[in-house]
């Protein structure tokens, strides 16, 4: 009973803190408006924002990924949250756009390194044999920070100021990080083991991993413009208010955080990774180009169908790419964040091509150019090799 309720408590501080690190990662995409009048940018300027962050996202994932492994996704979770929430909040006293894309990538260091081992840590921590339902709630809980960074940040800046609003998400970031530490327990000393390169290299070269990596890819390309840009592209280029554009942004955040639970279960039952996946890919490469209409109505509708898809495909990705290591369960987070690494080159290249396609010719185009790249990743899962059966080597 004391550790069903060890495990029930450090299960709901990883979603708090989940929800928490979502806000710091949103709410520049809201209150982009204010920080372009400030110093002087326009939508080029929210595209290195977006890319600085998506980078350093992509490139520390599997050292995270690999000092999980090490010395626990304990430790490492709560660096990586603390690191993220003390940059966020120092983007408030940036002078310029310059200093705010370099403390993004710095926020971007501490993601990396609290995403896979925060799933690992959800998936252990939930009820065994629902493993698939725990890391859908662990997706759903970045949506609904997602969706108060977008929406509640907005209202928030709005009221006191951008600055004001970035010291308030950091700071909650710090005070969620060290409510990790109290709440997760302590891991078993780790000195007996020992990172073997053979193993990680077999992980990473793992084709069936690797393609579901490159789904996600596309998955996340579609999911980032849309995401990152609709709340900008509603107010500067159709002349909406910052207050319904929010509104319209947490849509992409809003569905998942109600319908992720469902599809980690969908995971559960069915197993069916390339049936779902192909499935929720196409439906985000239509989300992703059908705001090329160029009318408020087909930007509501993009932004519903890409959170449907990806209340589906990122929860089934991830769920498959921690099965992929079998029984090397210290290995699980280097699995994760290798796929997660490959999906989020999709938020640092794109967003950059399409701020300057948005800039120097239209939005329309930027939209459609946007869905062309998500489809050509998507389309990989028709390749997906089925799992190996027991007695199988991997």
């Amino acid at each position: 009973m004391l550790r069903e309720l060890a495990n029930r408590r450090a299960f709901w501080s990883l979603m708090l803190t989940r929800v928490v690190y979502a806000v710091n990662w949103y709410n520049i995409a809201s209150i982009f408006s204010q920080i372009a009048s400030d110093f002087g940018t326009r939508v080029s300027g929210l595209g290195l924002l977006t890319s600085s962050l998506y980078l350093a996202l992509a490139i520390f994932q599997v050292p995270g990924g690999l000092l999980a492994a090490r010395y626990g996704p304990r430790r490492v979770s709560f660096l990586g949250v603390l690191i993220a929430s003390s940059c966020s909040l120092a983007v408030a006293f940036s002078a310029d756009i310059t200093e705010a894309i370099l403390l993004r990538f710095a926020v971007g260091l501490g993601m990396a390194f609290f995403f896979a081992p925060g799933l690992s840590l959800a998936a252990k921590y939930f009820r065994s044999g629902a493993e698939g339902l725990g890391i859908g709630l662990y997706s759903s809980a970045f949506d609904l920070g997602g969706a108060l960074g977008l929406f509640g940040w907005a209202v928030l800046a709005a009221s006191v100021g951008w600055r004001q609003s970035l010291v308030t998400s950091g700071m909650l970031g710090v005070a969620t990080a060290f409510l990790l530490l109290l709440a997760l327990p302590k891991e078993e000393a780790r000195d007996g083991f020992r990172l073997r390169f053979a193993e990680v290299r077999s992980i990473m070269l793992d084709r069936r991993l690797l393609i579901l990596s490159f789904n996600l890819l596309g998955q996340g390309i579609g999911s980032t413009l849309v995401g990152s840009f609709m709340v900008f592209y509603l107010e500067d280029s159709l002349g909406l208010s910052y207050q319904f554009s929010g509104s319209v942004g947490a849509l992409v955040l809003l569905i998942p955080f109600l319908l992720s639970p469902a599809g980690g279960r969908i995971y559960d039952r069915s197993k069916r990774v390339s049936k779902l996946m192909l499935l929720s890919g196409l439906a985000m490469v239509f989300g992703a180009s059908v705001p090329a209409i160029g009318h408020v109505y087909a930007a509501v509708a993009a932004t519903v169908i890409i959170g449907v898809a990806s209340s589906v495909g990122f929860t089934v990705a991830f769920a498959a790419a921690r099965e992929t290591v079998g029984s090397r369960s210290e290995y699980e987070s280097v699995a994760v964040s290798w796929a997660n690494s490959i999906s989020l080159l999709g938020g640092f290249l794109p967003p950059v091509v399409f701020s300057y396609i948005a800039s120097v010719y239209n939005y329309s185009l930027a939209w459609l150019v946007g869905g062309l790249l998500s489809l050509v990743f998507v389309l990989s899962i028709v390749l997906l090799p089925r799992p190996p059966t027991k007695g199988e080597s991997r």
